[in-house]
């Protein structure tokens, strides 16, 4: 069986790297937006500041890929039996 290390490096791997965290980070602004919109109505007053705003929708974002990425490490782990392994020693 074949190391994911050995397919997973080159340029072709950082190009597909670099779309997959573009289009991640398209779709987790758009999620963090309307949460945030729909929200709105019932946040309190100091989340209406234009500086707790921005943060909000600069920082949603990428802890949501945070979160994505260590969702999609432990279900390769999973998948590939390593949790197993790594545990039993």
């Amino acid at each position: 069986m074949k190391s994911i290390r050995q397919r997973a490096s080159g340029c072709g791997f950082i190009v597909v790297l670099c779309a997959s965290m573009c289009l991640m980070l398209i779709v987790n602004s758009a999620l963090v937006l309307l949460a945030y919109d729909t929200a709105q109505p019932v946040l309190p007053a100091w989340m209406s500041n234009r500086r707790v705003v921005q943060a909000v929708l600069f920082a949603g974002p990428v802890l949501m890929i945070v979160v994505e990425w260590w969702l999609y490490d432990l279900a390769a782990d999973l998948w590939h039996g390593r949790r197993k392994q790594d545990s039993a020693s």
